[in-house]
């Protein structure tokens, strides 16, 4: 954000730090939020403030609504985000945009009740969500859904309205390419040739992080030294024994020859027969069944005994009854689509909490669909109101716990260095030549609060020879 608020746009920032080309809107939008009272703490707002009146609005629907899916995906939003995400240093990008995305499905599915229902919300929406996180592109697909079911979708929706719209898609894509010379970052079919534009097996090009960050959503650093040497070993005997690729490699100078026995490595590694074992037992599978399954599981079992006390009984299910509307039908096919592209393309939970909690919630919903939902509305609108409550009091334990340890951590800390002559910095800094300018980078730690231009990557930038220029007009250029 201090980029955004302090340089003019960077062309070629791909090259100075892969992390920094990777476009949020959100942090566009917060970057504007800056001001000399609070300074970097202005930048804390807009991603809780979005996120709390989201979780405010979709809790309204719990009580307001007839519709089973609306109300089982509000409740079980709801207490995840007050279970999960109820401090601001667990935000991120991911759970604002996964919100708006759960929103999204929630106005569609409320959009077929309504006479006229409001489609440039639903663009706005949509828009938001592929602009903070292009992984969710087929988000697009509901508004292309009322288009193509409603023909006059755009002239419902005034022209001053459409043209913000496209201004706003123009700009998007217009930054990634002068950030990255790619429409989006990191995807190598969408760039173009252009003076700044990364070598293809260099330090920050599309395609070495597109394949890196893939390996590491897959378990990657949690294998042994013995598979990971093994996995080397493979990607070798492709340069040795492939006259393709070992010209390619050839060709490269020593840096980018190392970057392109990784790439080979990495490559090798995706293939599912190696990767999938590994995941499954890994860390980010366990905190899926954790945080989602078992959830939804425990969300389910309260049902059942609530269901069991009260007597209510079960409802003989006609065709009609059994019958998906085509909402509903679109629905479930878009959430379980997405789920599958999530597993095999970026299974980390944070990517796809959206999905990955929805999906889990079909079974409570398959079960209340045996019981009359209207006539025992106040019964389970009761049940959602222990369960907020519930929610709520784990929210302030939680944080009132962790806020205790930190303060308490910091004490025994003061008073342990009492005696220490020479404390060090808490984040000491060193300083890399770059032709034309010298960047900081954090010896313990990260860049975070640092002032610009920093980079935990300023090494490799320098080995791989690139420089940072600037113009007469002070545009920066790095390539």
């Amino acid at each position: 954000m201090e980029l955004v608020r302090k340089f003019k746009i960077i062309f070629g920032l791909s090259n100075f730090d892969f992390r920094y080309a990777h476009t949020s809107v959100f942090q566009n939008i917060s970057a504007f939020q800056y001001n000399s009272l609070m300074k970097l703490d202005s930048y804390i707002f807009y991603t809780p403030v979005l996120t709390i009146l989201t979780v405010i609005f979709i809790s309204k629907k719990v009580f307001t609504t007839n519709n089973i899916y609306i109300f089982v995906f509000s409740l079980v939003t709801v207490v995840y985000y007050m279970l999960h995400a109820s401090r601001y240093g667990s935000l991120g990008n991911d759970y604002p945009t996964h919100i708006l995305g759960i929103l999204l499905i929630i106005q569609f599915l409320e959009a077929k009740n309504q006479k006229k229902p409001d489609y440039f919300i639903i663009l706005i929406i949509a828009s938001l969500i592929i602009a903070s996180k292009f992984s969710m592109i087929f988000f697009a697909i509901i508004p292309l859904y009322f288009f193509l079911k409603n023909k006059s979708f755009f002239l419902n929706i005034k022209k001053i309205k459409v043209f913000f719209i496209l201004v706003f898609a123009s700009l998007f894509f217009a930054k990634n390419f002068i950030n990255s010379s790619c429409l989006v970052y990191p995807i190598p079919s969408l760039c173009f040739e252009t003076k700044w534009l990364s070598d293809e097996y260099s330090f920050g090009s599309a395609e070495t992080i597109s394949t890196e960050s893939s390996v590491m959503v897959k378990a990657y650093m949690e294998i042994d030294e013995a598979k990971r040497s093994s996995i080397y070993e493979q990607a070798r005997s492709l340069i040795d024994n492939d006259k393709k690729i070992s010209n390619i490699y050839k060709n490269l100078d020593e840096y980018s020859q190392n970057n392109f026995l990784k790439h080979l490595a990495y490559k090798e590694y995706l293939k599912l027969d190696n990767w999938l074992e590994n995941y499954l037992t890994g860390k980010d599978f366990h905190k899926f069944l954790e945080k989602n399954i078992i959830l939804n599981l425990i969300i389910l079992i309260i049902f059942f005994v609530t269901i069991k006390k009260h007597r209510i009984k079960k409802i003989i299910l006609t065709k009609s009854i059994r019958a998906f509307s085509i909402e509903e039908a679109f629905i479930i096919f878009f959430i379980f689509f997405n789920l599958v592209f999530w597993f095999f393309n970026f299974p980390q939970l944070r990517y796809g909490i959206s999905y990955t909690l929805l999906s889990c919630s079909f079974p409570i919903i398959v079960f209340l669909l045996n019981y009359n939902f209207s006539d025992n509305k106040i019964v389970f609108c009761n049940l959602a109101k222990y369960l907020f409550l519930i929610s709520f009091i784990y929210l302030l334990f939680s944080n009132f716990v962790r806020i205790y340890e930190a303060n308490n951590k910091f004490d025994n800390s003061l008073s342990e260095s009492v005696n220490i002559v020479n404390i060090q910095p808490p984040n000491q800094l060193k300083l890399i030549y770059v032709p034309n300018i010298l960047v900081k980078k954090p010896i313990n730690g990260v860049c975070s609060n640092i002032q610009p231009l920093c980079s935990v990557f300023a090494e490799r930038l320098q080995l791989s020879g690139r420089g940072i220029y600037i113009n007469s007009l002070n545009y920066m250029f790095i390539y």
